[in-house]
């Protein structure tokens, strides 16, 4: 039988900046070194955080791998390399490309044998997963990463400067929480929209719904469609051949004089305006993406099932 072609959608970025501190409203962020040592609440699933969320995983329970969180990913992600050690002789590949944060599509494959998982005690099944160098892109340190099929209906805590998740109850309380109602993507309601506003130049407001992505490790990046006029003209642009799933990259780097979420005032954002001309950063449906080096400064619940995002200042 001949292989089918298969098109798949997923968002990955790659910007590198450090952990900070949380801020306080109308405050400039401060960068502070993570704890050496901190104890865990009940409940937690600790990670280790790179630049990315990167969990201890069992795969068909005796397989260990290391696994990003990407929310801006659906189903289960592995890397070739490890995907043909660990995997290749108990399931039958398909031939598939997908679409990612870079300029084009990128061949990947399908194995649509059935996948079982657990992220601390949590486990999770999905029929199919993704097969693609990912290592190429995220480095060494992950083997693959589990997106929002386990994450759906779920309200969940990430709390970036102890390093742990915890899936929350329903009366988990909501005190000095500011609570921000976000929007889906779609109706497959698996990518989550967040309002708020990015400060380019004097004059110059980016307003609108911006796409949360932890697989994107920056704070800020605005979508090529966006138009800012002439205010980058003088901004440093770089070029990528490898800017995340679909190949090369293009931005523009630039210093956001402030970003405003929720009541929430970041100043002196490092930030970035995509031009690609096609994949996720072109996608004329969000203004953008925001990442971990933004959502590091709080304390986060995601709320998956009433699709809001939770923020707390320390």
């Amino acid at each position: 039988m001949k292989a089918k072609l298969l098109i798949v959608s997923m968002v990955l970025a790659l910007v590198a900046l450090a952990c900070g501190n949380t801020p306080k409203k109308s405050e400039a962020v401060v960068a502070t070194p993570l704890a050496e040592e901190a104890t865990l609440p009940e409940g937690a699933i600790p990670f280790s955080y790179d630049r990315h969320l990167v969990f201890d995983v069992m795969i068909r329970d005796s397989v260990k791998a290391r696994m990003i969180f990407d929310a801006g990913s659906t189903n289960l992600v592995l890397d070739k390399a490890f995907y043909d050690e660990r995997f290749a002789a108990s399931g039958t590949l398909r031939r598939s490309m997908v679409q990612g944060a870079g300029n084009s599509v990128e061949a990947s494959w399908i194995d649509m044998s059935g996948w079982s998982y657990q992220v601390g005690p949590h486990a999770m099944q999905e029929q199919v997963a993704l097969v693609l160098e990912l290592r190429k892109i995220v480095g060494d340190k992950a083997d693959g990463m589990f997106g929002m099929e386990f994450m759906k209906g779920r309200r969940v805590e990430f709390n970036y400067c102890e390093g742990y998740m915890r899936i929350l109850p329903d009366d988990f309380p909501t005190d000095g929480y500011t609570i921000i109602k976000c929007k889906w993507l779609d109706d497959s309601k698996v990518r989550m929209l967040v309002p708020m506003a990015v400060y380019v130049a004097e004059g110059v407001v980016v307003r609108g719904d911006f796409m949360i992505d932890t697989g994107f490790p920056g704070s800020v990046e605005l979508c090529s469609h966006v138009d800012v006029g002439g205010a980058l003209s003088a901004a440093e642009r770089r070029t990528q051949k490898v800017g995340g799933v679909g190949g090369s990259s293009e931005e523009y780097l630039f210093t956001a004089p402030k970003v405003e979420i929720a009541g929430f005032e970041l100043n002196n954002v490092a930030s970035s305006r995509s031009a690609n001309d096609g994949g996720a950063m072109a996608d004329a449906r969000y203004e953008g993406i925001i990442g971990n080096a933004l959502l590091e400064q709080f304390e986060v619940v995601f709320d998956f099932a009433a699709c809001e995002l939770w923020l707390k200042a320390e």
